[in-house]
């Protein structure tokens, strides 16, 4: 398990190819497995979906706070839910 930041559309509504390909392709690897790379030439994010017949990807059953916890416990700087980073990976 891993934090995935995927931005999202700017205040102003602008979105970037980059951002709005990496948006579906997290989504769509909720229930799939799915390869990414980048395109340049295309300017966004390329995927493939796996044709293995690979068992559905599975979550723990946790909280965002608890995934919070494991993903940053090594890291002294990040003592509360206000400090900056975590602001950003909540879209704050």
């Amino acid at each position: 398990m891993f934090i995935w930041p995927v931005k999202l559309p700017g205040p102003d509504g602008h979105k970037n190819e980059w951002h709005t390909s990496a948006h579906m392709i997290a989504s769509q690897s909720v229930t799939r497995w799915v390869r990414m790379w980048s395109n340049r030439k295309l300017g966004a994010y390329e995927h493939q979906i796996a044709e293995a017949n690979n068992p559905d990807p599975t979550f723990p059953d946790l909280s965002y706070s608890e995934i919070i916890k494991i993903a940053f416990k090594d890291n002294p700087l990040i003592k509360s839910h206000n400090h900056e980073l975590m602001k950003r990976l909540r879209g704050e």
